[in-house]
């Protein structure tokens, strides 16, 4: 059996609701924040799409300067 790695990703349509629950925002006012569309973060909240790795990066800085907790929303990714 090979070896597998299993990498751990921040949940982010739980991750996001958490933000924007913290700072009493809108999807639009985060969106607006973030310098993205309302649809973007629909797709994100929703797990339609995931966000790109720069802007994961600034999810991530959000959440944590909000006092969201990233380690509170883990999800497993599949095995490489």
């Amino acid at each position: 059996m090979p070896n597998s790695i299993i990498s751990i990703q921040p949940d982010f349509p739980h991750l996001i609701k958490e933000v924007r629950a913290s700072q009493d925002l809108t999807q639009e006012q985060l969106a607006q924040r973030l310098g993205v569309t309302f649809g973007t973060i629909n797709g994100w909240e929703r797990g339609k799409h995931r966000p790109m790795p720069a802007m994961a990066k600034r999810l991530l800085r959000l959440a944590k300067k909000c006092g969201v907790r990233v380690e509170d929303n883990p999800s497993p990714q599949q095995p490489v």
